[in-house]
């Protein structure tokens, strides 16, 4: 009886590891193909919001069918305050760091999108569902077969910086790389959707202003 015991705990370790893997793989592929195409020109650089789209429609959908509660996606009060604080900290100093370069002619400033709604459009719909993206649906699917904060800041900064890849411009990817990094760490202390979403927006939208990306 324990032989057998043994071996169907085995198996379903393997079953579990394989479904682990599956899910990583899917993950890496929804998250990363999007850029790589829009970086090798295989889809035109306009239709970047539709895809932004897609993928953010796509995980709502997926999010229901695995059953995440609004919770689990971030949209919660007992943590509304504690992002709120920490998310508009660093708002003001990400602002304050970013105008200081273009002040200092130490990053060259971009022209602004010649689409007269874009600020209206990013701060609306492109930052908040970047957030659902690679903060609120991320942390959720990772938390529920990847115990720990650590491998989900590491996998949300990376991927969200990855996603600027096609822009062609360091100084975007370290900068993303950067606030992926700290939204990251915020949303694993307080995982609340509203404080990153709000922030991303302001955060995005004056960067964008100022003309540094």
């Amino acid at each position: 009886m324990l032989d057998s015991y043994m071996e169907n705990a085995q198996s379903i370790s393997g079953t579990l590891s394989s479904s682990k893997l599956f899910r990583l793989t899917a993950l890496v592929l929804l998250y990363l193909t999007p850029p790589t195409l829009l970086l090798f020109d295989l889809i035109p650089f306009e239709f970047r919001f539709v895809l932004l789209i897609g993928i953010a429609a796509f995980l709502s959908f997926y999010s229901y069918y695995q059953g995440f509660t609004f919770k689990d996606l971030g949209f919660r009060r007992d943590t509304l305050a504690s992002s709120l604080k920490w998310n508009l900290l660093l708002s003001i100093c990400s602002i304050l760091f970013v105008w200081g370069l273009v002040s200092a002619g130490i990053i060259r400033t971009v022209s602004l999108p010649e689409w007269s709604y874009f600020f209206v459009f990013y701060i609306l719909i492109s930052g908040p569902f970047q957030e659902f993206i690679f903060r609120a649906a991320l942390y959720a699917e990772m938390q529920r077969h990847w115990k720990g904060k650590l491998p989900y800041i590491i996998c949300s900064s990376l991927i969200f910086s990855y996603l600027h890849i096609f822009y062609k411009d360091p100084f975007t990817l370290l900068l993303t790389l950067i606030m992926g990094f700290i939204w990251g760490t915020i949303y694993a202390k307080y995982p609340n959707f509203i404080g990153v979403a709000i922030s991303h927006a302001i955060v995005g939208a004056i960067v964008i202003s100022m003309g540094a990306i």
